[in-house]
């Protein structure tokens, strides 16, 4: 794990019958140690987990949790393949970044300053949605006293309580589910509700109404672009209840932030962000359904801070933080 961290990497892989891979600025990288045997990946695993996460991986075949080892932090993922166990290693920043940091425009810290609503933080899986959302939050954590509770699954990055009060939930340890935490956190007067991946109907719809009624909540979902998200979000949904959703969506919705991890030309990977606030077009884009319009909202709406990919892309190749085949490859995804 030391060795993966000074070479950058943001994932150690470890399966049978080949060497440790990493992931370096976005690429697969092979190891020079010798493939690992199936009893080697066993013992190694045995040493990343806890004795609960031991059993639950014996009883379930899988797992998906955190440790800390020298006060570094560790997301676990073990599965039971046909080969033996193979081991998915995320390696968490050792601190909260800042937005500037982790290459976010400026433009994305009003999404930080608002007392209601929903803001959602979203990108495909791997693209740093964890930190981008937890980089917000722990702004509002240095600025202003609020009640914080998160629900998570699993714990990532710990948030110390700063100017806010702080309460972190993990599912499966802490509470049985989403929608059972976030009816909880709901009734212990929070200012500000985290929620680490919208995923189902229920949360969905708690998310919502807890942004209708007087609190802000910031979330995740794994999608591409702002006008998947509007479109997955309001899928969640039984046909029937989709009008109002739209509408209670269009009123409660402050923002969203998209972003995508490009491999960069110093070693490391840069965000390229596309940021939607809600304007009044963009409101009524979400109301009438019509999420064709969101990019030409976007891309009208850049005097409000709002910013397409395209204009992303635009700004890292003018500063050389990408090459050229990386953009043509980012907007073909």
């Amino acid at each position: 794990l030391a060795a993966a961290r000074r070479r950058g990497a943001s994932d150690l892989h470890l399966a049978p019958g080949v060497p440790p891979v990493l992931r370096v600025n976005g690429a697969l990288v092979r190891d020079d140690a010798p493939p690992l045997g199936a009893a080697d990946v066993e013992a190694l695993a045995a040493q990343l987990v806890d004795p609960d996460q031991r059993a639950h991986f014996l009883r379930c075949g899988d797992l998906d949790a955190c440790r800390e080892f020298g006060g570094l932090r560790y997301r676990l993922n073990l599965a039971r393949t046909r080969a033996g166990c193979s081991v998915s290693v995320r390696l968490i920043s050792e601190r909260i970044p800042s937005l500037a940091e982790l290459g976010i425009p400026p433009e994305a810290e009003e999404l930080t300053k608002f007392a209601q609503g929903l803001v959602l933080i979203t990108g495909p899986l791997g693209a740093g949605k964890t930190t981008t959302l937890f980089a917000l939050v722990d702004r509002v954590n240095r600025s202003r006293p609020e009640n914080i509770i998160t629900i998570e699954d699993p714990v990532e990055f710990v948030l110390p309580p700063r100017r806010c009060q702080v309460a972190q939930r993990q599912r499966g340890r802490d509470t049985v589910g989403f929608g059972a935490a976030l009816r909880g956190a709901l009734r212990e007067d929070p200012d500000i509700i985290v929620i680490g991946d919208l995923r189902d109907h229920e949360t969905a719809g708690l998310a919502i109404s807890a942004a209708e009624t007087g609190h802000l909540v910031f979330a995740s979902m794994a999608t591409v672009n702002a006008m998947k998200t509007i479109d997955k979000l309001i899928d969640l949904f039984p046909a029937s209840e989709q009008a109002t959703t739209r509408t209670m969506l269009s009123e409660s919705l402050r923002g969203i932030l998209c972003q995508r991890l490009l491999p960069g030309t110093e070693g490391r990977r840069v965000a390229a962000v596309e940021l939607v606030f809600n304007s009044i077009a963009v409101a009524n884009i979400i109301r009438e359904g019509n999420t064709a319009a969101l990019l030409n909202a976007i891309q009208t709406g850049r005097s409000q801070g709002m910013r397409s990919f395209e204009t992303s892309l635009q700004e890292l190749l003018a500063r050389g933080a990408i090459t050229p085949e990386t953009a043509a490859w980012a907007r073909s995804a």
